[in-house]
């Protein structure tokens, strides 16, 4: 008797594969908050294949900050497959629904299930669904299939799957806390190396500043000595974000524009004004795309904006990025008046690229403005 045999109400110990799956995935928990979590999806993906009649499946998880679900993790799909998995709850009717009744659903009527791209890809007739939802957070989903012929799933296997989503639910949180741990890490570790060279840096711009604020003209060789000084401040700057760079992640869309686009539809109770009449230089566009989903859901998070004005420009060989949000109430507290720790590590990012980002409430609003090189200076 095989395995799925035994989980669906054989003979035999019909819990124990179950019970091997689970104890193995929940001894990996840690491993999954700490470390690389694409294997223990990927296990997770084996268990349902191994325990049902399904033999291809996906986790598919939600990226709150960047307002697009990502692959996860996967069983019996290739990775060029897996890639072209993307999607939103608004063109996934059958994710919204496993999600709003937290519970497994099965369908064969594709084109009332999931997006018309995803319909073409190789063996897709039949799908079942399975949520990934711990309390009101719903992170993402499980699609599965038995590699495009119909299948049955009976309550025993609806109900493991079910489990088997609640602990995707359990790492993907553990994730998140984790990675929110490191991010403060490295926010204290990029403070405390800025602090080494606060002295050096510090010294030069204050001779700066009493040169400059003597009000004496400088020679050529006095302006090029100026000059040397604070192109010296700022290479010390930019070796401290070095040495604690955050990995850089690519950019959610080809050009910013599309992401304005993209990232403006997740907000539809907020009015957007775009004017956006340059683009970053192509080397900065996934920090500004960056910066433009910080932004976004700093405001989201530490206010309540009805309307969110946008715009870009190039002025002098400087890009600009200019993201402004009313709704911020007069005693919102201390946590909206310094930024969330997301437009910090922005800041350091925006230092090491040469630019400059600034943030803070403005009238009866907060902005955010990123300053960027245009071109790679002598």
């Amino acid at each position: 008797m095989n395995d799925r045999e035994r989980a669906s109400g054989g003979g035999g110990d019909s819990f124990g594969p179950i019970r091997g799956v689970l104890l193995e995935l929940l001894s990996e928990l840690d491993d999954a908050a700490a470390g690389s979590p694409r294997a223990f999806y990927d296990r997770v993906c084996q268990g349902i294949c191994e325990l049902t009649a399904m033999n291809r499946c996906a986790v598919l998880l939600y990226d709150r900050r960047e307002k697009r679900v990502l692959p996860a993790g996967s069983h019996g799909i290739d990775d060029e497959i897996l890639g072209q998995l993307h999607g939103t709850l608004s063109e996934t009717p059958i994710a919204a629904e496993a999600l709003d009744a937290d519970r497994v659903i099965v369908t064969s009527r594709l084109s009332e299930a999931i997006p018309a791209r995803h319909r073409s890809l190789p063996g897709v007739a039949m799908l079942a669904c399975v949520p990934i939802a711990a309390g009101a957070r719903k992170l993402g989903v499980m699609l599965c299939d038995a590699g495009g012929g119909e299948f049955e799933i009976d309550a025993p296997q609806r109900d493991l799957m079910w489990a088997l989503g609640k602990t995707v639910a359990l790492a993907a949180s553990a994730r998140t806390a984790s990675a929110q741990q490191e991010r403060a890490k490295l926010l204290a570790e990029r403070v405390a190396i800025a602090r080494e060279v606060h002295d050096r840096v510090m010294q030069r711009l204050f001779g700066l500043s009493l040169v400059l604020g003597s009000g004496e003209a400088l020679d050529p060789t006095e302006q090029r000595r100026a000059s040397e000084e604070l192109r010296s401040a700022l290479d010390d700057l930019r070796d401290v974000m070095r040495r604690t760079g955050e990995p850089a992640r690519p950019p959610a869309s080809p050009t910013l524009r599309e992401e304005i686009t993209r990232l403006a539809a997740h907000y539809p109770a907020v009015e957007f004004e775009t004017a956006a009449a340059a683009d970053p230089p192509p080397e900065h566009e996934a920090l500004a795309q960056s910066v433009l989903a910080e932004a976004l859901h700093n405001a989201s998070k530490h206010a309540e904006p009805t309307a969110i004005s946008i715009a870009t420009a190039t002025d002098e060989g400087a890009f600009s990025l200019d993201v402004h949000n009313d709704g911020v109430s007069p005693g919102s507290g201390a946590t909206v008046g310094r930024g969330g720790m997301g437009l910090r590590l922005a800041a350091f990012d925006a230092i090491q690229n040469g630019g400059v980002l600034e943030f803070g409430p403005e009238g009866d609003g907060w902005r955010v403005r990123l300053y960027l090189p245009a071109e790679e200076r002598a």
